[in-house]
């Protein structure tokens, strides 16, 4: 049987609309915070280390580049470093090794690294690596860590992170966060309130937390509408055929 072309074109529409708006991970509002995940990074793209914001103090965070610590960088703790975050050993992309391979910080405690946005952000965005158990990052109002807790999103060492924000707790489920050596997660933390600073933490032992790509940026369209746009314009187009064909049908009366 013919299937009219209109009604296919329709049919593929609305399919893509629905089955996009369920692919992206996204959770919130939860509190303060809402937290999406994008997609995985482009492991043949080149990605600043810091865009808008400046490593203020870190325990145990070394510079790498590729498999390698970065020119007049210092490794003081135990341990190797962890998996690139970009999942390509040749790209020249900076990145940080918060704990090494094993979380390990050589005062025997967390490894962390704070940074302070150039000016208070509505987004934290970053490529999150192979995620570790204890993996966090804690959001300030304030700079240097400093001000009022805006909340946490916690690795939990597979697909889902935990959020607690305001009282309220959440989960991001369904991510593409693995801990494994491909590219990782573009990670993006919108907060109600803006964001002056952020702190990266691991605990000892429980793996390290490696990340690239970090920058601040506006508030972003809510995630789905990434996705929808395609299947709408789509249907726009099918809708604006419509019109015209009635349009000649009538004048041709």
């Amino acid at each position: 049987m013919m299937v009219p072309i209109k009604k296919s074109l329709t049919t593929a529409a609305l399919m893509f609309i629905s089955v996009s708006a369920l692919s992206a991970a996204h959770a919130g509002p939860i509190g303060n915070l809402t937290v999406t995940d994008i997609g995985s990074a482009n492991s043949m793209t080149t990605y600043p280390l810091l865009t808008d914001a400046t490593i203020v103090s870190s325990i145990n965070a070394p510079i790498a580049i590729g498999t390698s610590l970065s020119t007049g960088t210092t490794k003081d703790g135990n341990g190797t470093l962890g998996w690139n975050p970009l999942g390509n050993g040749s790209n020249p992309s900076q990145w940080l090794s918060i704990g090494g391979a094993n979380g390990t910080s050589s005062i025997g405690g967390e490894s962390s690294a704070i940074l302070t946005m150039v000016v208070p952000e509505s987004v934290f965005s970053l490529i999150w690596g192979s995620s570790s158990v204890t993996n966090t990052i804690s959001l300030f109002s304030g700079t240097n860590g400093t001000g009022t807790l805006l909340g946490t999103v916690t690795a939990t060492g597979g697909s889902t992170l935990d959020i607690v924000s305001n009282g309220a707790s959440g989960v991001l489920t369904d991510t593409n966060l693995i801990n494994s050596t491909g590219p990782g997660a573009i990670i993006d933390i919108a907060s109600t309130i803006p964001i002056g600073s952020v702190e990266l933490t691991t605990q000892a032992g429980d793996g390290g937390f490696e990340i690239a790509g970090i920058s601040g940026k506006p508030v972003p369209l809510p995630a789905t509408l990434y996705f929808l746009t395609p299947g709408l314009l789509a249907l726009g187009f099918i809708v604006n055929q419509r019109r015209r064909k009635a349009r000649a049908a009538s004048i041709a009366r």
